[in-house]
Order: C-alpha cells, then structure tokens, then sequence
C-alpha cells in the first residue's frame, strides 16, 4: 500500500481578531483555509496590510488564532506542544532575533538541546550553513561588528541551526543588496530541491515568488482570493495585460462593449483600454470595434505574462488602501 504523507501545513478556517482602544475590532486574517505540500517553495503574496505577516505570527505559534485550526505534518499546532514549533525554522522581516552583544557561534549554540546536538555535530552544521551563505570567512566575533547584511544572513543560519523540515520567511530579500539577493533566492530554492524542506515567503515581490516559487496564495485582507501553481497561474489569460490605445474618446453608450477593461480618457483626446484579454480572436474582436467606430488605432502594448497582472486581477479595488495588519 503507497503511503501518502501529510501535507507539510494546513489551515483550516483560520481567524484572527485584534482588538483596539476604542473597542473597535481589526479582523486580520478572515476564515482563510490554505493546504501546502511538502518540499516546495509556496508563496503567501499580496500587499501592505493584506495580513501575511499575522498569518505568519500564526503559523508559526507567535501568536494564538481567535478560531480555526494549524496543523504541521498533520499534527495540530497548539501552544503548548513545544515538538511541533522546533520543526519550524522563521525568520521575521524588520524583527532582529539575535544578541548582537554575542558571537556568531554563542547565537547559534544556544538555540537547541546539548543532548540532541552536541557540540561538534552543531559546528558541523553552522560550518555548511556558513559556506552556503557566503559566510565562511566571517570570524566568530560579536554580531554588533558585522555588517547589517551580514548579521541578516546569520539570522538566516541561526533559523536554520536545528534542521527544520518546515522554514518560513517573511520578506527575506528586505535590505539586502543585487548580489546577496541573489544568493539568497538561490539558497531559497535550493532548500527545496536538494533538502525537500517546506519553504514559505511571505512577500509583496510577485517577480520573486515567479523566480523561486512552486506554488502561490494570493492574499488579501486577510482572505484568500486563489491558491494555484505559479506556472499555471502565469499561463492564466489574466496574467497577461493588453494596453490598447486610440485617438478619440468613446461616447457613453459605446463603453459596455469593453466592460471587461478599464477605461482611461486623456487630455491629449485620447483613449487608453488596459486589461486581461482571453485569447487572439478576443484581440481581434476589440480592435475591429474601434475600427467600427472609426476611431483612429494609435497602438497596441503586451505585458506579461506576470504575477504582478495576476494580482491587480484578483485584488480588490479597496484592498489597495486597506489599513489592516500585514
């Protein structure tokens, strides 16, 4: 008989409420049900405030939801079980995690149990995360001397330190620069690939969710709007954008035959339609309108395919000023 293993997390019908002063109530993550496979690079994409920091908080026990349910390798994650959170590596955007009066090695060492890493095994281990990093020449000094970039990448390692089968980081390219960058998405991918670890990003970068990413929730305040394999969802017809422009303006009663695309009128007197469009004969269908209207066709841009069209898709339009948590 084929064992089938667990998914690496599933939520089911998370919520999370926060209360404020004046008795009002921010509902930060809203009833958000989302299943992810293990061994993949999975994404929770969306903007400013769309809650993927509080979902991250959740996931990873920081903070208790107010209902639902989180379960690690089909185990329920609750406060208490202190088995389930070492299985979870995090590193937070903006958080600094690490002593900056101690050492490289005295920040790494001190995060798990002598029993089961003993000293040597544990320098084994900070050795090779140091070498994937691009660490390897650092001296074991105080973390205060160390470049912010730098102490970014030990932070990287110290969540690493236990070997957890599940890693989750929010916003990991934040502050570094091309080339760390780089290196990061590489060693991103490649726990993955080579190591078969979960990987989370929580992030507001589409391109490096397209990058590195085997799978995608877009998120916004606090609700799923899709989860879909990043391939599939960049050969979705949304996720390419036409820019459609002509001489003229429409009359009122024309606009309903484009209402699948917005409508922007210039001062210059001209016409610009922007969109998804379904396939070449929906192109075609458009551009023999205008000419039946006899409105002059000043151009026709692509962009895409792209998970930045795929988000200004499915966001809503409010969602863009949502003041919520992140």
């Amino acid at each position: 008989m084929n064992h089938i293993s667990a998914p690496a997390l599933e939520l089911n019908a998370l919520t999370k409420l926060y209360h404020n002063g004046d008795g009002s109530t921010v509902k930060a993550i809203d009833n958000l049900s989302l299943t992810i496979p293990q061994g993949r690079v999975f994404g929770l994409l969306g903007n400013e405030g769309a809650g993927k920091t509080t979902l991250v908080e959740l996931i990873s026990g920081r903070v208790e939801p107010t209902a639902g349910t989180i379960s690690v390798s089909g185990h329920i994650l609750t406060p208490g079980n202190i088995t389930l959170a070492d299985q979870i590596g995090l590193v937070m955007a903006g958080v600094q995690t690490l002593n900056r009066r101690l050492s490289i090695w005295e920040n790494f060492a001190h995060r798990v149990q002598p029993e089961t890493w003993p000293e040597e095994k544990l320098k084994q281990r900070l050795e090779m995360l140091k070498s994937e990093l691009n660490l390897w020449e650092l001296p074991d000094c105080p973390v205060h001397q160390l470049s912010p970039t730098q102490q970014r990448l030990v932070t990287f390692a110290c969540a690493m330190q236990a070997d957890p089968p599940l890693v989750i980081f929010d916003e990991p390219l934040a502050g570094l620069d091309d080339t760390t960058a780089s290196l990061v998405k590489y060693w991103l991918a490649k726990l993955a690939l080579s190591q078969g670890k979960t990987v989370i990003v929580a992030t507001r970068q589409p391109e490096l969710i397209e990058e590195i990413g085997d799978e995608v929730a877009l998120i916004s305040q606090g609700r799923l709007l899709t989860q879909q394999p990043v391939a599939q969802l960049l050969r979705a017809p949304q996720a390419t954008v036409f820019e459609i422009k002509f001489k003229g303006h429409l009359p009122t009663h024309w606009r309903d035959w484009f209402d699948n695309l917005s409508l922007t009128q210039t001062e210059a007197g001209e016409t610009i339609l922007a969109g998804p469009v379904r396939d070449q004969a929906a192109l075609y269908g458009i551009l023999i309108k205008i000419r039946d209207l006899a409105l002059p066709l000043l151009s026709v841009t692509q962009t895409g395919p792209s998970l930045t069209n795929v988000m200004r898709f499915f966001q809503p339009e409010d969602s863009i000023h949502h003041q919520g948590c992140s």
